[in-house]
């Protein structure tokens, strides 16, 4: 019975990785007119914790294509919009391991260095400052369901931040302006996503020494 719940697993994250949600937009990304937040912020990470890594490169490239369709976009930009949420879903999805929490805090580190060479100032600087609890908590290897959550969505943001300051340059002071903006709306993510993995792992009701990266 344990296994057919079990088996449960992979088809409902995949399920979720494919869901069409995007269209739902949570709130406007500063710099753009044309970019939103949407339950794709939440909704992915959690298919990542449950399907596997090969159907989520998938599902980046489905959407990498299908965003460059509709919206016109060239490859290099659709492919660089959906790097955050892919990164979180692949976070989620790998095992926890000595070489995947350093893998994890040197894209803290790397993301941290694109931003910095793109901003420049010690004034924007102190938006980085969001990124080190997750990076540390990540090199920890915490194994509870809101710390995953909480590196997660940190960890998206660590990476689109990068990406767009070199892709659509805000003046420094406007990234300070940022912190709070930024520290409410990942912390209203982490709780999304740390429901949302209760919520769909419930019915599966998987055994306390499954393998999933992420345990209560």
């Amino acid at each position: 019975m344990m296994k057919r719940f079990g088996d449960l697993k992979p088809l409902i994250g995949s399920t979720l990785s494919v869901l069409p949600v995007s269209f739902l937009k949570i709130s406007p990304i500063w710099g753009s007119y044309l970019s939103f937040f949407t339950p794709t912020q939440i909704i992915l990470p959690v298919a990542g914790s449950m399907a596997s890594r090969k159907m989520l490169i998938g599902t980046w490239i489905a959407r990498t294509a299908w965003y460059s369709i509709m919206h016109s976009a060239s490859l290099a930009y659709a492919l660089c919009y959906h790097i955050p949420t892919t990164t979180a879903a692949l976070f989620m999805a790998t095992p926890i391991t000595f070489m995947s929490r350093m893998a994890t805090f040197a894209t803290f580190c790397a993301a941290g260095i694109v931003f910095g060479c793109a901003v420049g100032t010690t004034q924007a600087l102190l938006y980085m400052s969001l990124w080190i609890a997750p990076a540390l908590l990540a090199a920890y290897g915490t194994r509870t369901t809101l710390g995953r959550s909480y590196i997660a969505t940190f960890l998206a943001h660590a990476c689109g931040s990068a990406i767009w300051a070199w892709a659509f340059p805000l003046a420094p002071a406007a990234w300070v302006a940022l912190i709070p903006v930024a520290l409410a709306e990942r912390l209203c993510y982490t709780t999304g996503i740390a429901i949302l993995l209760r919520v769909v792992q419930l019915p599966i009701r998987i055994p306390a020494h499954s393998s999933s990266p992420v345990s209560a």
